[in-house]
């Protein structure tokens, strides 16, 4: 396993033992969050080894299903293991 590799799993572990939540894929059925009112959903927009176009068009895709499946949830984005500044990433 790479450095980055390690990097990204180690946040995303702290991010769910943070949220005390488990982290799941685009695949999980939420459904029974209804339309995400009181919730609060930490989406993880990519991260290091995995922001290229083809992830990008995959995220932005997952991103718009569940803010449709969820309209009144926050969403909080995020994105691990990345040290880069926020500047460099617009």
């Amino acid at each position: 396993m790479n450095k980055a590799r390690e990097f990204v799993l180690r946040d995303l572990e702290n991010l769910q033992r943070t949220a005390k939540q488990p982290i799941v894929g685009a695949d999980y059925d939420s459904s029974a969050y209804g339309d995400g009112e009181r919730l609060m959903i930490a989406f993880v927009l990519g991260h290091r080894g995995e922001l290229g176009e083809e992830d990008a068009k995959a995220n932005g895709k997952f991103w718009r299903e569940i803010t449709t499946r969820h309209p009144k949830a926050v969403f909080v984005p995020t994105l691990p293991a990345m040290t880069t500044t926020r500047a460099k990433l617009i």
